[in-house]
């Protein structure tokens, strides 16, 4: 009995030992999991870190390089979503949202801020809070909606008192005051002013106190108080200069040119834009130096140097076009147009203007692209959001579990000095315990494969967005050109056909003169009722050019494909254009050729074509000279494509050509380059005082072409100029 008590006692004490080696195995374990977690927070918190530098450094680019400031905020947004960062993300949404309503992109801004200020909430960040209110406060501010503007100011003024952060409230109060000035209550815009600018000199913040004084000075230049706000402005700029703040400095040079602008003391204006310029460029500022040459381009042209003015807005509009900064491009295209407009440049004010409004339609274009942007990454936001709370909810239940398994495993080993079978109980919960810790392992990797995936999708829609974006460019040049053409046609139809119209309408009015006076009136009504033949006439060659146009335009005109015998429609329309040939004394040469010449193609487009060259070249050709005209059937390489023409042997086919020479001004390097285009107008001129649309050439290249043909010109200035047609040769032609 007593060996068997020594026995028991042994085991018991065996046991007892066990369990505590077991508790203090446990508890190491519990500390070094402690340990782990601290690390982890330290990870995290290098992580947020990162990413928040990088909203950071997208903010310093945000004036000078706004593309590249938004591609930092775009990595700032990915390493924060790929790191599980929540207030990262948060002050990443953020930084967007500021960097779009810097490019006047307000609804893209909203939501990006809006998306900010929930998830800012949602983590309890009061700070963070604060700022995006202050934010949406900004971007309403930008729409132009003061009231809501002024709601979001007055909630994160409240929020700033109860943090207690007096920098805060000053940039608050700041804000505030903008908007009484905008409403034109300048008595309140000088009142929160005032308060701002007292809680900037307790702090002691002379950058801030200096803006504060620019802010004073907008107000007294909204109230026409010149003096008093240049000396707001230039006790900002002292204050900025004694800080050495160069962008500060610059703002405020920039304000004083304004108040001498505003003042009409122009020279003083210009004298302080110009001190500003060099500054911006240092800083690298390029949408601030193009706020700044708009500015000096506007002081020109109210001085009427108009050419001067050209060329400040010029530069404007260049490096707005570098950055993709629509505001200031559209006021750069605004300020050119009014200055081509006063030197009397019709076409370039025109132009100029088309651009501006361009500019001014496609902000709205690009905020609806962006908007979409916006939607899909508070969308990406909710998921993530969504992954983040269930990964919390897992570790939470693992932390209670670890702690109910301590409790457990404590009582266990309290217990066991009585009852060994709890003991072994313990055992087998541990055993337990350690397939669900490899079963949750498991269940994290899968989340982090996931995740993985999801990140690969997010990829996927953005290079979708792109595409999307280029697509959308692609069309509005579409539509650019098409706008083009319309105003082309239009312009055409107005000012061509106004002519004839204009000639028939005196000579109706002419016809009843005559016959009251009874002088003559056979011989002056013939001439009349051949001058309403002739514009008649004319009106009829316009419409019937346009109609060609718009058939080729539209597919709907056919051409047939015969064999047609080519010199006698040269010899009908020789024998059209001797009389008109004969009115400027050109003498018509035609080389001898072969009367049976045979091409394929469609007998009234040849003879278009032909009636059109011919015409042109006594049109343009001067009193007193020639135009040749010959006619040949020749060998040419066969293209690789040309299933129809006649071989002569392998490598070559036949082809009828038909050339027109004429001896007048000849073609620029330039006219030719325009020659077969639609609507082009060339520097040559009618020499008779002939009618011409720009359009017959153009229909002359599609017909040729439609025949499997080719037309071109050779020409030199001064030297005349040869138009050659080539058509297929039929099988019977004969040389």
């Amino acid at each position: 009995m007593m060996c068997l008590f020594r026995f028991l006692s042994i085991v018991v004490l065996g046991f007892i030992s066990l369990a505590f080696v077991d508790v203090a195995s446990l508890a190491s374990a519990q500390e070094a999991t402690a340990n782990l977690s601290a690390d982890t927070a330290q990870a995290l918190t290098a992580q947020a870190l990162t990413a928040q530098a990088l909203s950071r450094l997208a903010h310093s680019y945000s004036t000078r390089n706004p593309t590249l400031a938004m591609q930092y905020a775009r990595q700032a947004l990915e390493t924060a979503l790929a790191r599980r960062d929540s207030l990262g993300y948060a002050e990443a949404l953020r930084t967007v949202g500021v960097l779009f309503r810097n490019q006047d992109a307000y609804d893209s801004a909203l939501h990006y801020e809006s998306a900010a200020k929930a998830l800012f909430e949602r983590l309890g960040n009061k700070r963070g809070i604060a700022e995006t209110l202050l934010n949406l406060g900004g971007v309403y501010q930008s729409r132009s909606e003061y009231s809501t503007a002024l709601d979001y100011y007055l909630q994160a003024l409240k929020t700033f008192e109860e943090l207690g952060d007096e920098s805060g409230r000053a940039r608050t109060l700041a804000g505030i005051g903008i908007i009484y000035r905008m409403k034109a209550n300048y008595p309140k815009a000088m009142e929160y002013q005032r308060q701002a600018l007292s809680i900037r000199k307790k702090l002691g913040d002379q950058g801030a106190l200096a803006h504060s004084w620019r802010n004073i000075g907008g107000v007294y230049e909204s109230l026409h108080y010149s003096d008093s706000a240049l000396a707001a402005y230039l006790g900002a700029l002292a204050v900025f200069r004694q800080c050495a703040d160069t962008q500060g400095i610059a703002l405020s040079l920039s304000s004083v040119g304004s108040a001498y602008f505003g003042a009409g003391e122009g020279e003083k204006a210009l004298k302080y834009y110009f001190a500003a310029l060099p500054l911006q460029e240092r800083l690298g500022d390029k949408r601030g130096k193009a706020l700044l040459l708009n500015a000096i381009a506007a002081v020109f042209a109210s001085r009427s140097s108009h050419e001067q003015a050209i060329i400040y807005a010029d530069k404007a509009r260049s490096i707005a076009d570098s950055i993709g900064a629509w505001s200031e491009n559209r006021d750069a295209y605004k300020l050119l147009a009014d200055a081509h407009s006063a030197l009397g440049n019709t076409a370039s004010a025109f132009e100029c203007y088309k651009r501006y409004i361009v500019f001014k339609d496609s902000v709205s274009n690009v905020q609806s692209v962006q908007k979409l942007a916006a939607l899909q990454y508070n969308y990406d936001l909710a998921q993530k959001d969504r992954e983040l709370a269930a990964l919390q909810h897992e570790r939470d239940l693992e932390a209670v579990r670890l702690r109910n398994l301590r409790v457990g495993l404590v009582l266990g080993t309290l217990a066991f000095l009585t009852i060994i079978a709890l003991i072994a109980n313990g055992y087998r919960l541990k055993k337990k315990s350690a397939e669900m810790l490899q079963h949750q392992n498991i269940e994290i990797r899968q989340q982090q494969m996931l995740l993985e995936a999801q990140a690969g999708q997010i990829q996927e829609a953005n290079s979708s967005l792109e595409q999307t974006n280029i697509l959308l460019e692609e069309r509005n040049t579409t539509l650019t050109e098409l706008n083009t053409e319309k105003n082309e046609f239009l312009g055409i139809a107005a000012h061509d056909l106004k002519n004839p119209l204009n000639a028939i309408l005196l000579s109706t009015e002419l016809i009843p003169e005559y016959l009251e006076r009874e002088l003559n009136v056979a011989a002056k009504v013939q001439e009349i009722t051949d001058s309403i033949s002739v514009a008649a006439n004319t009106m009829l060659s316009i419409i019937k050019n346009l109609l060609d146009v718009n058939r080729f335009e539209t597919g709907v005109y056919s051409l047939a494909a015969e064999s047609v015998e080519i010199v006698p429609i040269l010899a009908v329309l020789l024998d059209r254009y001797t009389w008109a040939a004969e009115q400027k004394q050109i003498r018509l040469v035609v080389a001898p050729y072969p009367y049976d010449i045979m091409v394929k193609g469609d007998t009234q487009a040849i003879e278009q074509v032909l009636d059109n060259l011919l015409s042109n070249a006594v049109k343009y050709s001067p009193h007193g000279k020639n135009v040749f005209v010959d006619l040949s059937c020749v060998d040419v390489p066969r293209a690789d494509n040309d299933q129809t023409s006649p071989q002569t042997d392998g490598q070559t086919t036949s082809v009828v050509r038909i050339a027109v020479r004429d001896e007048g001004p000849g073609l620029s390097d330039e006219d030719k380059s325009k020659l077969f285009g639609k609507f082009a107008r060339l520097s040559a001129q009618p020499t008779g005082g002939e009618h011409s649309t720009g359009l017959g050439l153009s229909i002359v290249k599609k017909m040729v072409e439609a025949m499997r043909g080719r037309v071109w010109c050779e020409s030199e200035l001064g030297f005349g100029a040869t138009f050659v047609v080539e058509l297929p040769a039929d099988n019977q032609s004969q040389l």
